[in-house]
């Protein structure tokens, strides 16, 4: 995978350009698939935003990549029957501090977890 080296104040993610138009949906949480559909986009500079089971949310980026720390995340708040998997989504990315990208994937680690997202074709 292609480390990244780019500060976020100038480019979230060195494939942003690409990317920006899409959503990486979420393929994998610590190898295994999360069994709840949920998105990542990053068109924003220095922020994240996408689309967890339920709701949809954001959250600022600081720091410099591959190293990353994220703010709180907000959320809308609608309810629904997977609201107990958005939270466990939304613990999972604040806890996320590291990214790796490639043309098809974007790895975020962190807290001894991983989550993997795909690129939409």
């Amino acid at each position: 995978m292609t480390r990244l080296a780019l500060t976020i104040a100038a480019a979230v993610f060195p494939c942003a350009a690409q990317a920006s138009d899409a959503a990486w949906p979420l393929a994998l949480v610590d190898g295994v698939a999360p069994g709840y559909a949920a998105t990542l986009s990053l068109d924003q500079p220095g922020q994240i935003h996408g689309r967890a089971p339920c709701n949809r949310y954001s959250a600022s980026l600081t720091g410099s990549l591959p190293g990353f720390s994220l703010g709180s995340v907000m959320a809308t708040r609608m309810a629904c029957a997977d609201i107990a998997a958005e939270q466990r989504f939304f613990d999972l990315l604040s806890r996320m501090n590291h990214a790796e990208q490639t043309d098809t994937t974007l790895t975020l680690t962190g807290g001894g977890h991983r989550m993997v997202f795909f690129s939409q074709p």
